[in-house]
């Protein structure tokens, strides 16, 4: 881990800060971990903060590998709300930006977003934030949303761009009177596409490695075992499914706090020997070979970087028409889209596409063909773009 001690040496564009609040597994540290690699890459000098970390992404190995990457632990900076912790966490970035001379800071999540943009705020930076996706119902009871509601409010204005994921984020955003209209730039969160491009796993070979059967019929579903990702629904719906078609197969693939509530119930005689826990350790691209169907039933989703990497496997997709996953799914016509929550509608969607091979199959066309704008290196480019329009240095 490197010291606070920044480099001498000048960056070529400029010298910014991403703060995160942790990179566990999932689709906010992937898109702050693939950001940073890519402004590297192009000549940024980058700087990456973050909290403890019990479950790492994945893509953190490689920033650890990039000399020019500079590493910052916080450990007091902590998801749950922690007056004690979160006001040594702010001093702890107050101190990063006294002596790391930002240009720009570019805060990512709740939490770290709203410490980081009140501690950039305070030394004058230029401020970026990516809430990714939002915390405003789904996470929290009525009155802990409402109050994220309010600091949201309150830390909109203490930055100058609020990068949302999908143009439906903004208006989740200023639905809540969170932040104006003019502050939101549209950037989608950017999925490595080019292992997908190359080539995907044989599904046999696929399916012996997740212990599935080679003549079932799977459908999978790549999140963390979470409420808000909905797995108990899905469930739910393929209980429904099961007694009239004894070739279904469900796998999972993730952990998280509702692994364990989701094995009991998957025990229970209508789903018993149907479903496979893969955990978060399993190959994202070896998984998906062995499906026929991917389905994210979120209850609540900021973009659906899991439906995009489907997408470009060429599976047929089904999702909760939640969020972002409406504008990803082209309103219905690059997948199906279900009632968030209904698992009666989620089967049927099951249902149709196991019974409708050419429907599956246009579908899974469409979708492959529409992964293609969410390439990784489009959000860099669009994101250093954004730095150089702040810090004045895009010419006409």
């Amino acid at each position: 881990m490197n010291s606070l001690a920044l480099a001498d040496a000048g960056p070529l564009r400029g010298r910014v800060l991403h703060l995160i609040t942790r990179l566990d597994r999932g689709g906010s540290a992937d898109n702050t971990l693939l950001s940073c690699l890519g402004l590297d890459d192009i000549g940024w000098d980058v700087t990456l903060a973050y909290g403890l970390t019990a479950d790492p992404s994945p893509v953190l190995a490689e920033v650890e590998r990039r000399k020019s990457i500079r590493r910052v632990t916080i450990p007091r900076l902590v998801r749950p709300v922690d007056p004690v912790a979160d006001t040594l966490a702010y001093r702890a970035v107050r101190r990063l930006l006294d002596r790391g001379g930002f240009d720009l800071v570019h805060t990512h999540s709740s939490k770290a977003g709203i410490l980081g943009r009140r501690a950039a705020r305070d030394v004058g930076a230029r401020v970026v934030h990516t809430p990714h996706g939002h915390v405003f119902e789904g996470y929290f009871g009525s009155l802990a949303s409402a109050m994220c509601v309010r600091l949201e409010r309150i830390a909109a204005r203490w930055c100058d761009r609020i990068v949302v994921l999908t143009d439906r984020g903004r208006e989740e955003h200023l639905e809540r009177a969170v932040g104006r209209r003019e502050q939101f730039v549209t950037i989608h969160s950017g999925v490595r596409l080019a292992p997908f491009r190359a080539g995907m796993p044989r599904r046999a070979a696929a399916r012996r490695a997740a212990g599935l059967p080679l003549e079932a019929w799977v459908v999978g579903c790549v999140a963390r075992l979470t409420p808000i990702k909905g797995q108990a629904v899905l469930l739910s719906a393929m209980a429904r499914l099961c007694a009239r078609f004894p070739a279904l197969r469900l796998l999972l693939v993730g952990d998280g706090e509702d692994r364990v509530a989701l094995q009991a119930r998957a025990r229970r005689p209508d789903l018993r020997g149907r479903v496979v826990f893969a955990g978060a350790g399993a190959d994202v691209r070896t998984s998906l070979a062995a499906l026929d169907l991917f389905v994210l039933p979120s209850l609540n989703e900021g973009q659906g970087r899991a439906v995009v990497e489907a997408m470009a496997a060429g599976l047929p997709v089904v999702a909760s028409r939640v969020g972002g996953l409406r504008e990803v799914l082209d309103d219905g016509r690059a997948g199906r889209l279900v009632s968030p929550g209904d698992a009666a509608d989620l089967a049927a969607a099951i249902e149709e596409l196991m019974t409708a091979p050419h429907r599956a199959e246009a579908l899974a066309q469409a979708g492959r063909l529409r992964a293609a704008r969410y390439d990784d290196r489009s959000m860099v480019h669009r994101i250093s773009t954004l730095y150089q329009e702040l810090l004045g240095e895009v010419t006409e």
